[in-house]
């Protein structure tokens, strides 16, 4: 069974990294405490190394992606594992050991094998891993950006932030736009003027929205009226304000996403508010 590579910690106070480059790909052989990836926090570039022996079976962050000490970035297994994720038929090149291995295979079992080919041609680069852009509008909603991500880092899928203001209408309409060319899938935007933000980037992009309202002082009240009037016909959904609204949006995209792409959430198993304790508030 793999075994999951997480960021280790990097310093008293600090919680964040960016994950500047990979030193091993996938498929690839590593050795217990060889370095395995390089990454930067507080103005500082280490290597960390692999906790364990065996084959890089995926990498589930990318170069540029801000990582959380403690949160998912690969996994390390057996060849078998990284064959069944990364059939080798779908490599620009490949050794004659893992040409044979291809085809013993495709001979035993067929059917489960060539599901993972998809329509792809040979030699075709595997598709972009699936993920989920948070958007802030300001300092005061990076408490809830925190909320989201850390259940998407939980979940083990991708992400990317984004601070957006409604004023710049040209550089929130270039996000919107290219947002599904970097594989983006969904959209939660915390905080925001009352539902305005969601509402300008659902115009402006196929792609769901969620809002996730600020907990005000009178309870978020602010928010769900302003997010019940953006107008009808645009892909807005609004969940619960404050944290809790931020790690339900998480919730709801990774199940969105797995539905079309299971490679890019970690198996959803087990119950993450913990199971119902008889109380619903």
């Amino acid at each position: 069974m793999a075994v999951d590579v997480l960021v280790p910690p990097l310093g008293d106070g600090v919680t964040h990294g960016t994950l500047i480059r990979w030193l091993k790909a996938p498929g690839e052989r590593v050795e217990a405490d060889e370095p395995l990836f390089e990454i930067s926090a507080d103005k500082v570039d280490a290597e960390v190394p692999a906790p364990t022996s065996g084959v890089l079976v995926e990498h589930v962050r990318h170069p540029g992606d801000e990582v959380r000490v403690g949160s998912l970035v690969a996994r390390i297994g057996t060849r078998d594992e990284w064959v069944q994720l990364e059939p080798p038929a779908l490599r620009p090149s490949h050794s004659l050991a893992e040409q044979s291995l291809l085809g013993a295979t495709l001979h035993s079992n067929p059917p489960a094998f060539l599901d993972e080919l998809d329509d792809r041609p040979l030699g075709a680069a595997r598709p972009p891993r699936s993920r989920v852009a948070v958007v802030a509008e300001s300092a005061r909603d990076e408490p809830l950006v925190e909320a989201a991500v850390a259940e998407l880092e939980r979940m083990g899928l991708a992400y990317e932030r984004q601070r957006l203001r409604i004023g710049r209408a040209d550089r929130l309409r270039e996000f919107a736009r290219g947002a599904p060319e970097r594989a983006v899938r969904a959209v939660i935007v915390c905080g925001g003027s009352g539902g305005h933000l969601a509402a300008v980037v659902a115009a402006e992009s196929p792609l769901p929205v969620i809002a996730v309202p600020r907990a005000d002082e009178a309870g978020g009240l602010a928010g769900l009226l302003g997010a019940a009037h953006v107008p009808g016909g645009l892909a807005v959904a609004t969940v619960a304000p404050g944290d809790r609204g931020a790690r339900q949006a998480a919730i709801v995209v990774a199940r969105f996403v797995a539905a079309f792409d299971p490679h890019s959430v970690s198996p959803l198993t087990g119950d993450p508010s913990g199971g119902f304790s008889g109380e619903l508030f």
